[in-house]
């Protein structure tokens, strides 16, 4: 693979060389921002060929890379007015799957504007409050140090509780106090472009963002980009060795904006790019490989923009769910694919191990101003429940809910029991649906009509006979 460089410096003509994974900061000082930058990178191959790593990625696992930033922004800006993203020097060479791209990115940052198929300078910026995935503010003080950076224990937690509001026409003063720790609420409350502007950044702020991700990984013998099903694509035969270009920078009104030049003046910048002399080692691969031209690594970060808000794979038409266990972690997901006609409907295996319980979670993308939606579950063909989904908002059921809507016996793997029996082929359930789970969206309206409890009726899958097992060896009781 090429050996790479990072550059750090205040606007994309003002740029040094930091080292990766060091763990020391560098500086960044204008009279715009003043604070200071840190790089990780899992597997980097330096300029002189070295690979490193960093502790960073035991502190925060299931992460490839991170972009760390800690700083005051000296002029005063509220948070509609400072963006994150990628600016380009040249043209992309879009791939056909563009457009589809595109709309994904959409549905998960409702926030992002861009010109991708620009002629003259691409772009793809979002506000850095919504679209970073850690987001840390407090309020510097003459007597108190400012927070270590990088942490030295723990890595970016999300705190927006000391945010400086002024009124506006939400009415939302000291919201940020209810956001703290929980960075899906952040992103999705900022996505309104009024309560953006009702925070404001000055001199006294000090704010660390943490852009990290997984879907990059490096190595010495490429770096590899990894998409949702199980899709790798090796990038270095297919990058065209533009600088790959993250800036935080001002907001241009749309009638200030011209082809060459659709955002205002950049405050950081964060450059990866071949190092000097390896820059005849990237370019387009051979033909044939893919259906299109040269794929070249900026098509990642559009890719990116796709996967800011969910690393998940079981994510479609804005709304992510997944199966966790007794841990509440996430079982990993195999040959994720759209089923149907239609396109409503999106599949995925898990591995399941008889006894063990699990619990089904979900959360919808699609910001504060989606639909209401109820979430009926249904596993082995049986309804087990359903459960009202406001915009916005992550949910989950634990089980199936027995004498109260609050007492539940938890959802649990068994070993599918079958019989030769001829009178059970039919009498257990809906054979094509054993061995499945299965969460159905439905739009509904958002005013609320409280009704009875009642029990669900399902008292787990009885014996089936052989030829209804198609699914595998395991139910849900």
């Amino acid at each position: 693979m090429p050996r790479l460089r990072v550059l750090a410096g205040p606007s994309p003509d003002e740029l040094f060389p930091i080292q990766a994974n060091s763990g020391k900061p560098a500086r960044i000082s204008s009279d715009a921002f003043e604070g200071q930058v840190a790089v990780y990178i899992k597997g980097f191959a330096d300029a002189e060929g070295r690979v490193t790593d960093s502790e960073y990625f035991k502190k925060r696992s299931g992460v490839t890379w991170s972009i760390q930033v800690q700083g005051r922004y000296l002029n005063g800006y509220n948070a509609d007015e400072l963006l994150f993203g990628n600016i380009f020097d040249r043209p992309l060479k879009l791939p056909w799957v563009f457009s589809a791209a595109l709309r994904f990115m959409n549905f998960i940052d409702p926030t992002l504007e861009n010109d991708l198929a620009s002629r003259t300078r691409p772009w793809a910026l979002s506000p850095l409050i919504a679209t970073m995935p850690y987001f840390h503010h407090t309020r510097a003080t003459d007597s108190g140090p400012a927070p270590s950076f990088p942490p030295p224990h723990a890595p970016i937690n999300d705190d927006t509780s000391q945010l400086q509001t002024i009124p506006t026409a939400t009415n939302s003063s000291g919201k940020g106090g209810k956001l703290k720790d929980s960075p899906s609420k952040r992103r999705s409350y900022f996505t309104n472009a009024l309560r953006r502007q009702e925070v404001v950044f000055g001199p006294d702020d000090v704010v660390t963002t943490d852009f990290c991700y997984d879907f990059l990984q490096f190595s010495p013998d490429g770096i590899m980009l990894r998409l949702p099903g199980g899709i790798s694509i090796e990038m270095t035969k297919y990058w065209d060795g533009q600088p790959v270009r993250f800036v935080c920078c001002e907001r241009l009104n749309k009638s200030e904006r011209t082809p060459e030049r659709a955002w205002g003046r950049v405050l950081w910048c964060i450059v990866i790019e071949p190092a000097e002399g390896d820059e005849d080692s990237v370019g387009v691969g051979e033909k044939g490989k893919f259906s299109f031209e040269a794929f070249n690594i900026t098509h990642a970060l559009m890719l990116a923009g796709a996967l800011r808000h969910a690393s998940a794979t079981m994510l479609h038409l804005g709304y992510e769910v997944w199966i966790s266990d007794g841990r509440k972690e996430r079982i990993p997901e195999y040959d994720v694919k759209y089923e149907g006609e239609d396109g409503k409907t999106i599949v995925c295996y898990i591995p399941s191990e008889s006894g063990k319980e699990f619990q089904i979670r979900w959360k919808d993308h699609n910001g504060a101003y989606a639909p209401h939606a109820s979430m009926k579950i249904f596993v082995d063909g049986h309804a087990v429940g359903k459960t009202r989904c406001p915009p916005g908002v992550a949910g989950k059921r634990l089980g199936i809910s027995t004498t109260s809507a609050d007492t539940y016996q938890p959802f649990q793997f068994a070993n599918l029991q079958t019989t030769d029996d001829d009178d059970t082929l039919w009498g257990a359930g809906i054979p094509d649906k054993l061995g499945s789970i299965e969460l159905h969206v439905v739009h509904v309206h958002a005013h609320v009509i409280q009704t009875a409890f009642r029990p669900a009726g399902f008292a787990g899958t009885g014996p089936v006979h052989e030829r209804s097992k198609k699914a595998g060896a395991h139910c849900v009781e």
